[in-house]
């Protein structure tokens, strides 16, 4: 049990204590920040490469490049104003690679996981998570950008 007082009125306030279950299931959903030991990594197609609309957010999370890689996926050409990747590997996508110290913005940007989903895939700079899109949801709708790159 833990007392604290309303800064307000003064009053004392007993609190039960956080529970190792509760903590547990929290760094599950949100992740333990202080277990992370290394950067996280993310490859990036679209508007959140260097010099597009999106990628302030790619500086507000701490983002640094690595350089640039090709991929094995499928990139879409999506509502028009934005590219979505499948990961059926129909070509060589260009994908920027990032260290990045909070994923939560990019997952914020992304819609993730309602929107985009977030996969792991291999990059020459190690692995990297991607967002993505099924493929079954594009292929049959949106057009490929045939050269690979957005």
């Amino acid at each position: 049990m833990t007392v604290a007082r309303n800064d307000v009125t003064g009053d004392k306030i007993q609190t039960k204590g956080v529970s190792d279950s509760y903590r547990d299931n929290y760094d599950k959903i949100f992740g333990n920040k202080k277990a992370q030991t290394r950067p996280l990594r993310v490859a990036v197609y679209g508007t959140l490469k260097e010099g597009r609309g999106n990628h302030r957010c790619m500086i507000s999370a701490g983002g640094t490049k690595l350089g640039v890689d090709t991929v094995p996926a499928t990139l879409y050409k999506y509502c028009g104003a934005f590219p979505a990747v499948s990961l059926e590997p129909r070509q060589q996508v260009v994908v920027e690679v990032y260290d990045v110290e909070d994923m939560c913005i990019l997952d914020g940007l992304e819609g993730y996981p309602n929107f985009y989903n977030r996969s792991v895939i291999s990059t020459k700079y190690g692995d990297a998570w991607i967002y993505h899109m099924k493929d079954e949801d594009l292929r049959d709708t949106v057009p490929i950008i045939e050269s690979g790159e957005f």
